[in-house]
């Protein structure tokens, strides 16, 4: 169960990395400043959102065995 918590963690972490990226690069297109892409912060929600699905799916396999 350890490290299924783990993996829910380190998604919802990324997740938040990711909304965040994504208003400082809104905040830096407002202030002129070239930003990186958006593909960055995609990235970053992508993967903790996969992270979060493979937790589940761990706790649902631990759950049933």
């Amino acid at each position: 169960m350890y490290h299924e918590v783990i993996a829910a963690t380190g998604g919802l972490l990324f997740i938040a990395l990711g909304i965040t990226r994504q208003r400082e690069r809104k905040h830096l297109l407002t202030a002129g400043v070239k930003a990186e892409s958006p593909l960055v912060w995609e990235v970053f929600v992508i993967s903790g959102v996969c992270l979060i699905f493979f937790s589940f799916g761990l706790i649902i396999y631990q759950m049933t065995k």
